[in-house]
């Protein structure tokens, strides 16, 4: 019988559909959906998962009220928004600059202390200042007729604060013809024959020195060059005034500089003192020291290198300080300063053209907290509740983001929610952690020596792989690796497979991108080994009102591994809305799951759960506690006696 026009349609399109039904997926990765339950993952408990289409039709479910008629699924509990209306720009660290104003008003560095300035609240960066007064410096300050960027009559000051007082202040000024700001580093100025003094004195201490004040206790130090400069005076009948008074006056100056020089960083000190700033950079000789503050963001600074012999003799400096080793032969220097700040360098013209370079990343004495985040809208304090249950009970997570983005930040903040007396052993190129934790192994690299071999290694160099298979020996319970880029991946993942729980950071910008890194060279992750890691953060560097802030943009969750179609199954559990910079709860979470049926747990008790550290959270924003052992004395307070400690928080007690 002969089809007719409408079946001979649908014969030609059934080919077609049937090939696109059985066509493998492309991407690999596909999240979980409401009403699907796929089998093999990673929850053996007979709970049914589900499975989500896209991310649109996700994000359209999160805005419906929903009730899943299924036991066992935890709903996270809902939250009262913080605030109505649009959120104003999350505070920056505390510091106490003076009201911007057009006058300068600094002590004179040989005269009385001088009083704290007041503390207004930060305004947001590239402030252009207002008003018409002009720039008045203080009587004792003589411009530098060598300064490579004099003050002119059109800088106007928007900013005054003070590094070490009475002799080093920090003067940003904003230029109303080339609409420029600056970062002046006001430091005691040298008359002519006081800087020939300066130069014969400290070349003459080198030669006399018989011991390396870096080496002599902290306290010893300036009494120890105190007493070589005052010999050196004598032994060589140096004047340095006519009378007592300007005697003393030009000994204070001097001794400034001698011990900036030699116990601390020379030129860049003043910066490196500085907690505003997050990084220090030199493109090379006659080019200006740039530098990246938390107020201003990226900024040009009055620093500057005469000539390639003494940023060259600067950089081998900072090398030995750091205790490596750079020269011609071996022109990359990648190491950590005696602060715990990051260095990269080189050296000469040698692979860089403009001569030696150098980038330093500061690194914080006291790290950001939980409460800091918080503080700064990184993330909310309904994320961090997520984070403290899920390390307590052992979720690996990975931290994935950008280069600046707040990875390590981020994961070493949350590390302070691991429970005490857990051994930790942590590998990292370069320190960057710092933990409260006593039972912490902290494993560096070492870089080798001599040519490299056909695997490109050195002699005695120890990477990261052989700390990590060094670490497994060690019977850790929490492991972390400071960036996951190489073959110790594998060793890693199989450490999550035998049930360690492990952390580390990795350049991606989405779940997809990390799980396709983990699976290419040179990482080579198997796809059945992915499914030991629980949890991936995205961390994004980006701007909410005018203001450049690092944001946790995503949060997912690895369900497990779909049997038929070999695809990752993930689930996100938050996401960053840049609409309104608020955090979005996606209803389930597969981790808190687990959890409460492994501790045994109805979905009740892990409300409350979630409940009381989302309120200890915000009680710690509210009294202030921000130092990391503070943090981890009241975290572990609650491990102990959460009855006692959440008595004092809904009491709201002062945290002593």
């Amino acid at each position: 019988m002969p089809m007719s026009k409408d079946e001979k349609k649908d014969e030609k399109k059934r080919p077609a559909a049937e090939a696109e039904a059985t066509s493998p997926p492309e991407r690999g990765v596909r999240t979980v959906k409401t009403g699907e339950a796929p089998t093999g993952t990673k929850a053996s408990h007979g709970v049914t998962k589900t499975m989500e289409e896209s991310e649109a039709r996700q994000r359209l479910k999160s805005d419906v009220e929903q009730e899943v008629a299924r036991p066992g699924v935890i709903k996270m509990p809902s939250f009262e928004p913080a605030q109505k209306g649009p959120p104003p720009p999350p505070p920056s660290v505390k510091w106490t600059p003076t009201a911007p104003s057009p006058t300068v008003t600094v002590p004179s560095p040989v005269g009385p202390a001088p009083v704290a300035p007041s503390a207004p609240a930060p305004a947001p960066p590239v402030v252009k200042p207002s008003g018409d007064g002009k720039l008045q410096l203080p009587e004792w300050y003589v411009p530098d007729p060598k300064d490579p960027f004099p003050i002119s009559p059109d800088d106007v000051q928007i900013d005054f604060y003070t590094i070490q007082e009475p002799y080093a202040y920090v003067l940003i000024t904003y230029n109303n013809r080339d609409k420029e700001t600056t970062y002046r580093v006001i430091e005691p100025s040298l008359t002519e024959e006081e800087r020939k003094i300066l130069k014969f004195v400290e070349h003459t201490m080198v030669d006399l020195l018989d011991a390396d004040p870096i080496e002599l206790e902290k306290q010893s130090q300036k009494d120890f060059l105190s007493a070589k400069f005052d010999e050196i005076l004598y032994d060589y009948a140096i004047v340095l005034g006519d009378d007592e008074q300007k005697e003393a006056a030009s000994k204070k100056r001097l001794l400034y500089y001698v011990f900036r020089d030699f116990i601390g960083e020379g030129r860049i000190d003043v910066v490196t003192r500085d907690d505003l700033i997050e990084d220090i950079s030199c493109d090379g000789a006659h080019q200006p020291v740039f530098l990246y503050h938390r107020k201003y963001e990226s900024i040009k600074s009055t620093l500057k290198f005469a000539d390639d012999a003494e940023l060259d003799s600067f950089v081998i400096r900072m090398a030995q300080r750091a205790g490596k080793h750079i020269s011609i032969a071996e022109p990359i220097l990648d190491a950590t300063l005696r602060d715990g700040s990051r260095i990269q360098a080189t050296l000469s013209r040698e692979v860089s053209a403009h001569g030696s370079t150098f980038t330093i990343r500061k690194f914080r004495s006291e790290p950001f907290t939980p409460p800091d985040l918080v503080r700064f809208g990184t993330m909310s304090a309904e994320i961090l509740a997520y984070w403290w249950i899920a390390i307590q009970h052992g979720a690996s997570a990975i931290y994935a983001g950008g280069t600046a983005s707040g990875k390590t930040t981020g994961l070493n903040a949350i590390l302070l929610f691991i429970p005490p007396q857990m051994k930790i052993v942590s590998i990292e190129d370069t320190r960057e952690l710092s933990l409260p934790h006593p039972n912490w192994i902290a494993g560096i690299t070492r870089s080798g020596f001599g040519p490299r071999d056909k695997d490109g290694r050195q002699m005695g160099e120890i990477d990261m792989f052989q700390l990590l298979r060094n670490a497994l020996r060690q019977r850790p319970e929490y492991i972390i690796v400071g960036e996951v880029r190489g073959k110790e991946a594998y060793n890693l993942f199989q450490a999550m497979a035998t049930g360690h729980a492990a952390y580390g950071t990795m350049h991606a910008d989405s779940v997809d991108a990390v799980i396709h890194r983990l699976e290419s060279d040179p990482i080579n992750i198997p796809r059945s080994l992915l499914e030991a890691l629980d949890v991936v953060s995205i961390q994004i560097q980006t701007r909410v009102g005018g203001k450049r802030v690092r944001r946790t943009k995503q949060l997912s969750e690895i369900v497990g591994l779909d049997p038929h179609t070999r695809e990752i199954l993930t689930n996100e559990v938050f996401r960053w809305q840049p609409k309104d910079d608020s955090f979005r709860f996606s209803g389930v979470s597969y981790v808190l799951e687990r959890i409460q049926v492994e501790k045994g747990m109805t979905p009740q008790q892990m409300k409350q759960e979630v409940e009381n550290r989302v309120e200890i959270i915000k009680y710690m924003i509210k009294h202030q506690v921000r130092n990391y052992k503070d943090v981890a004395r009241l975290v572990t307070s609650y491990y102990k006696d959460p009855a006692t400690t959440m008595e004092r928080v809904q009491k709201d007690q002062p945290w002593t």
